[in-house]
């Protein structure tokens, strides 16, 4: 009976909020209206949230990923992925398995280094250690569920205004994705993860990352070779580059992956 009560009390002060009354200025009223809609929002037919609701307990629907992310965790209790060096592959394939089938998921992408090409999701195909199959290729209509920001200024505080209004237009906005669920928020040159708040942000990039992407390992010239036998080469040389992959490493382990 007391959980009866609760519960209607709760829903009697969602209703009476407007969500129009609710501004980015004030993020604790943001923050408290959006922990009792998570807590109180029914499921899709399918059993998904909708995508206004963000993911708790973020999971990576690369194994290979998830895996390095879980002991990452476990030794130093942070839960945001933090990528350094080549990071855009890696996002990219990211991406690609978070919006296409079987996830099916909307992703919102913060690019503060004006770098992040939506067609690279599009060109993502079945990768070494990632869930990405070859029948489960992106699809145009998957794209519509990447949402991209980008900032003028890369200031922490034009970063975090930029944050609380992505999450303000997934959480209460209409769009495309409403009938996804929201998987978080990946910020592409973001740097000093805590200049705007760890828990604002998902993946994160910056030359502190912990996770290191780098190109697969190429033989280099034998000894001897002159310099117009390695400009002969240079070609065979960078379709092997090409061929290698990328190999993303940290202390905890690595796992290499195609383009």
């Amino acid at each position: 009976m007391a959980a009866t009560t609760t519960g209607r009390r709760m829903l009697g002060e969602i209703e009476e909020t407007r969500l129009d009354e609710v501004r980015l200025s004030q993020p604790k009223v943001l923050q408290a209206c959006v922990s009792r809609a998570t807590a109180l929002a029914p499921t899709s037919i399918n059993g998904a949230l909708p995508a206004s609701l963000v993911t708790k307990g973020k999971t990576y629907p690369i194994p290979a990923l998830n895996d390095l992310v879980t002991r990452h965790h476990r030794a130093t209790e942070s839960a945001p992925l933090s990528l350094s060096g080549r990071q855009l592959p890696l996002i990219y394939i990211l991406v690609a398995a978070l919006v296409s089938a079987p996830q099916r998921k909307a992703v919102v992408v913060i690019d503060l280094d004006a770098k992040f090409d939506i067609t690279r999701v599009l060109q993502s195909s079945a990768a070494e250690g990632t869930a990405l199959r070859k029948n489960d290729r992106v699809t145009v209509d998957d794209l519509k569920h990447v949402h991209i920001y980008r900032a003028s200024r890369r200031s922490p505080s034009q970063i975090r205004d930029v944050l609380k209004s992505a999450e303000h237009h997934m959480v209460y906005g209409k769009h495309a994705s409403t009938a996804r669920e929201w998987w978080g928020t990946i910020v592409v040159g973001g740097g000093n993860l805590a200049a705007f708040g760890s828990e604002q942000a998902d993946v994160t990039t910056g030359w502190k990352g912990w996770l290191r992407v780098d190109r697969g390992e190429v033989s280099g010239f034998q000894l001897g070779t002159s310099v117009q036998e390695a400009l002969v080469d240079r070609d065979q040389r960078q379709r092997a580059a090409d061929a290698a992959g990328y190999k993303a490493m940290c202390v905890w382990g690595d796992f290499s992956f195609d383009r």
